[in-house]
């Protein structure tokens, strides 16, 4: 299971969430928790900044 760290995140919960790292509240809400983003997110995607620089990570379901 991939880990990924940031100064904050944006995640696709409910209306969209930009949650900096340093947010006590909802560091132990995501603390040691998986999400499957077909599932749990509105939409495939989040994204995570760190400094000047952010990469969007984007789930792609395969077709079987």
């Amino acid at each position: 299971m991939p880990k990924v760290t940031g100064d904050s995140y944006y995640l696709p919960i409910n209306e969209g969430k930009y949650i900096p790292s340093r947010y006590k509240y909802f560091k132990k809400f995501l603390n040691n928790t998986s999400y499957n983003t077909l599932e749990s997110f509105s939409m495939q995607f989040f994204t995570v900044n760190k400094g000047t620089k952010s990469i969007t990570y984007v789930s792609i379901r395969k077709k079987i």
